[in-house]
């Protein structure tokens, strides 16, 4: 008795699982004809940005930039290169 009921319960686990993957599928995709944005919130935005560059111009240096925009330092790093980038 046993076998069948983990056979069943195996089956039932399994019917479940692809239900859950078809609604996340179909979720993405109606995300992506509505234009709808995945992923949390963007902790960078204008003002930080020209926070960051406005400090990198006095001459500061990266730990009070950290504190102060609480931004990682690789994202510190990538806007600064993007705005050495775009200069050049």
């Amino acid at each position: 008795m046993t076998p069948v009921l983990l056979g069943l319960l195996s089956g039932l686990a399994e019917v479940e699982h692809s239900l859950t993957r078809e609604k996340t599928v179909e979720h993405i995709q109606h995300r992506l004809k509505t234009g709808g944005k995945f992923g949390g919130r963007s902790k960078r935005n204008a003002a930080k940005e020209s926070l960051i560059l406005s400090l990198r111009d006095e001459g500061c240096s990266y730990q009070p930039m950290r504190k102060q925009t609480e931004l990682a330092l690789s994202t510190i790093l990538r806007i600064i290169m993007r705005k050495e980038a775009l200069a050049a």
